[in-house]
């Protein structure tokens, strides 16, 4: 009879513990819903990628009915590489990728500055900067595309503990060390 209170107690704090936890997924659950639908009504096309995982489709176009944002045949947002006297290709996530209107974004304001060169925006949402640095390497490969001046934007959720090493030695292979 002594262990009867204790046992119910036990049973009483896992039920509890269980049902805040179920109550947590729910939430998780329509926080996504939410934020799939009615906060950010631009989804970008993505596709799979087998060294990137994801990336953005080429040559398509996002619309929430009002603005429309376009990704270029290179697979990135923005006008496609165009000769000009000097390329600066900036690489980073959706920081980089812009909001909603093109002319609010990193590489259009820059434009604006400095007409005479071209950049390239090649901003692509969650990435971190291994997955940035190897769609640069791709497509330069692919493409034949180069940039006089390589630009990685970094913010601070952007280089977790464990991946600054991997990020040096990617860095040092893409500079050719």
């Amino acid at each position: 009879a002594s262990h009867l209170p204790s046992v119910l107690r036990k049973k009483r704090a896992v039920f509890a513990a269980v049902a805040m936890a179920l109550a947590a997924l729910f939430v998780e659950g329509a926080a996504r819903i939410l934020e799939a639908t009615v906060l950010n009504p631009f989804r970008p096309p993505y596709r799979s990628s087998p060294t990137r995982y994801y990336e953005l489709a080429p040559n398509s176009r996002i619309s929430n009915g009002r603005t429309n944002i376009y990704i270029n045949a290179l697979g990135f947002r923005g006008p496609s590489y165009t000769n000009r006297e000097w390329v600066v290709s900036i690489l980073g996530d959706s920081v980089v990728f812009g909001p909603a209107r093109e002319s609010n974004t990193l590489a259009a304001r820059l434009r604006r500055f400095a007409p005479g060169v071209n950049f390239q925006n090649l901003g692509v949402n969650g990435y971190a900067p291994w997955q940035e640095i190897i769609a640069y390497q791709e497509i330069a490969a692919r493409r034949g595309f180069g940039s006089d001046f390589l630009v990685l934007a970094l913010t601070m959720n952007d280089i977790p503990k464990g991946e600054k090493a991997r990020m040096r030695r990617i860095a040092r292979s893409a500079a050719g060390r």
